[in-house]
């Protein structure tokens, strides 16, 4: 799985980038005014950006979606039914709940 590193820009935005196995840093800035900055940089100096590209946002949902955001999409959906068929779904706390331990006894 890849290691997804998240830094804070200050005043800039967020910065998302990892090491791919080619060598190189790839990431994405997201901008505080909402355009994202596609670059990469070398693995040791990731601040030595080699090539940035700025998105509008029609172009940064073409390349998500090219690059498998649908399957993202698709993964999340799975995940909320799982949780939904959980047999924990619908349960409730008593309100005022005597104790903690009565918030997970079984019902």
């Amino acid at each position: 799985m890849v290691k997804l590193d998240e830094t804070p820009l200050p005043g800039v935005g967020m910065r998302y980038d990892f090491d791919s196995r080619s060598g190189k840093r790839v990431g994405v800035i997201t901008h505080r005014d909402g355009r994202r900055e596609i670059f990469v940089a070398r693995r040791d100096d990731p601040d030595a950006c080699a090539e940035s590209i700025v998105l509008a946002d029609d172009e940064a949902e073409a390349v998500a979606d090219l690059l498998g955001g649908s399957a993202v999409t698709r993964r999340l959906e799975t995940s909320m039914q799982d949780i939904q068929d959980s047999p924990w779904t619908g349960y409730r706390c008593p309100t005022p709940a005597p104790s903690w331990e009565s918030c997970w006894a079984a019902p």
